[in-house]
């Protein structure tokens, strides 16, 4: 997707208004009903445009943030409608609410245009008895965090001094694979700041912001011939994750009509905790 003048617009709004300053301490930031995505949500395809997992990361904020205790996400479909900028947003959230489960339909705004629109569904939790060889996790095909020491390495086709996401916001580790060939490939990740600025990063918070990894760690095209950004992302979660670290377990596959997909097996260093499926648009450069 191109970087529009709006975009570049919104970028130069936000460091104006001192927001996405190099000195940011946090991926996003709040002025009243207004957010500002600072600098550190920059993704690899352009230098105005967010990361895919900083704006997945925001709307499973705000819809958490309408329930009190007692629920927990359990989907999360997000529509990218548009390239995110960094800077200004703002968000719309409605709510519905039942006996087991909740709805927030969130959309985020840049220059009065929908960027971003989901459904995030929770559900309300509590204790039941069952057996003790159905609730035992499926570990990781893996070894867990603490046991690898690699980090991953993101090429881009746009190679910049400018701060991004994936070294910025995010610690990561190479689980399994070769980063450096293409094919699937897993890796532990986690926030290295705070998502939100003054408040604490949510389980959920901690999956989505990093779930969106997928198609970039298990890659098949070359960068510097193909985009494969996300048109999507949807995340289903069987339990909340325990622990920072978030294991993505990835594999990528295209057609030869430009479309792509990624599969990632989500885990945290109990076991398996849920899917996350990304839709990709493929070009030529």
């Amino acid at each position: 997707m191109g970087v529009s003048q709006g975009l570049e617009q919104s970028a130069r709004n936000a460091t104006s208004d001192g927001v996405g300053s190099h000195q940011s301490a946090s991926v996003f930031a709040r002025r009243g009903e207004d957010w500002f995505a600072n600098d550190i949500s920059r993704g690899p395809w352009g230098p105005n445009a967010q990361h895919g997992g900083a704006p997945c990361g925001l709307v499973t904020h705000l819809a958490e943030s309408h329930f009190g205790e007692g629920w927990q996400m359990s989907r999360r479909p997000v529509d990218l409608l548009l390239a995110v900028p960094l800077g200004h947003l703002q968000a719309r959230v409605e709510t519905m609410e039942g006996r087991s489960t909740a709805r927030a339909l969130v959309s985020l705004y840049a220059e009065d245009r929908e960027a971003v629109r989901a459904t995030v569904m929770l559900q309300r939790t509590g204790c039941i008895e069952l057996s003790a060889d159905i609730t035992v996790p499926e570990p990781a095909p893996f070894p867990g965090p603490h046991a690898c020491s690699e980090a991953m390495r993101f090429s881009s086709a746009r190679q910049s001094t400018l701060l991004q996401y994936h070294g910025a916001a995010i610690d990561s580790r190479v689980a399994r694979g070769d980063r450096s060939q293409p094919g699937p490939l897993a890796a532990w990740m986690k926030l290295k700041v705070p998502f939100i600025d003054g408040v604490p990063n949510s389980p959920a918070v901690r999956v989505a912001a990093v779930a969106d990894f997928g198609s970039g760690l298990s890659w098949v095209l070359p960068f510097d011939k193909f985009l494969f950004s996300n048109a999507d992302v949807s995340i289903s979660l069987l339990r909340a994750p325990v622990g920072e670290w978030v294991g993505v377990d990835a594999v990528s596959r295209f057609a030869d009509c430009g479309t792509g997909s990624a599969v990632s097996a989500l885990y945290d260093e109990k076991g398996y905790i849920g899917t996350c499926m990304q839709n990709l648009v493929v070009r030529e450069r």
